[in-house]
């Protein structure tokens, strides 16, 4: 697939997903005034898990007043959150229908009308260099194509001060383990793969037709929305992602698990919504940093600092 079919699928998919627009806000100050507030709906619950563990860093090593970029800020509650708290954030978003909402939800909260801006990723080049404490990007990065990410690292390096910090969301290439689906196998056959050539002496089948003969396992389900369903997502290895940032000139200061699934999807889907709600609530945030929460959530969360 062409990267500009690409871009044109992800645009199409967001701008359809904010036209029906769930306020979040309230759901995130919410759970940052009561841990045990039980969050329902299983996409805000993702976006508030890892919501409230980036505004947990931001109050721990930014004062107030420092100024916050919230890139791909769709809806615009963390930017908003942000400005109520008394920090200088703005927040850009490719999606016209995202930067409407966001800027309805400023309107409501009798913010000044500066925060956000309906731009794609090149907007961070007009930022001047080491000027910003802070980058948040939650949910970007996985949807851009290897240029647009490269772009993306140098000039949030570009931008943050020295000591600031870079905190974003990854797709967790080690869920699919914990899946147990069609995923799995193509998994282990990447892995069997690139490890060594053992997968030329099985005879006449590859390592995942070995696989599929002898596992059965059911097909991953898809979203309404999700991007996935419709085009390839970047997924990066928490293990490896040391690596990945090195030569961007940042260091890994910590990874979370924020929103871990208690059982494999197919698994969640025959108990209880409320009752696995309920239990979320109270285990996932308490164990982001867990050993076992890296393979039991679709994503992770790292944060990052400039060297």
């Amino acid at each position: 697939m062409s990267s500009q079919k690409h871009d044109e699928i992800v645009r199409a998919t967001y701008n359809e997903r904010w036209k029906e627009w769930i306020n979040v806000y309230e759901e995130l100050a919410r759970k940052i005034a009561d841990p045990d507030y039980v969050v329902r709906n299983v996409t805000v619950i993702n976006q508030i898990s890892r919501a409230v563990i980036a505004h947990a860093y931001i109050r721990e090593t930014n004062t107030k007043g420092s100024k916050i970029i919230d890139a791909a800020c769709g809806t615009g509650f963390n930017t908003c959150y942000l400005n109520k708290q008394g920090y200088k954030a703005i927040g850009f978003d490719f999606s016209p229908v995202a930067i409407e909402r966001a800027r309805e939800l400023e309107a409501s909260l009798e913010l000044k009308s500066t925060a956000f801006v309906n731009r794609d990723h090149t907007y961070m080049s007009e930022i001047d260099d080491e000027s910003v404490d802070a980058v948040i990007a939650m949910g970007f990065v996985r949807y851009v194509d290897d240029a647009v990410r490269d772009f993306f690292y140098r000039n949030v390096y570009r931008i943050l001060k020295k000591g600031g910090s870079f905190i974003l969301t990854n797709t967790n290439r080690l869920f699919s383990m914990f899946a147990l689906n069609n995923e799995t196998l193509q998994f282990w056959a990447d892995v069997i793969e690139d490890y060594s050539d053992a997968g030329n002496l099985l005879a006449h089948t590859s390592v995942l037709g070995a696989l599929r003969s002898h596992i059965t396992v059911p097909q991953r389900q898809y979203a309404e929305h999700s991007v996935s369903r419709r085009t390839a997502t970047h997924e990066e290895n928490p293990f490896e992602y040391g690596k990945v940032v090195e030569k961007y000139g940042f260091n890994v200061h910590k990874i979370f698990y924020p929103d871990a699934h208690l059982l494999p999807p197919f698994l969640e889907q025959e108990v209880d919504t409320a009752a696995l709600e309920d239990m979320k609530a109270k285990v996932c945030l308490k164990r982001a940093d867990d050993w076992r929460s890296m393979f039991m959530c679709y994503e992770f969360l790292s944060i990052l600092v400039k060297k």
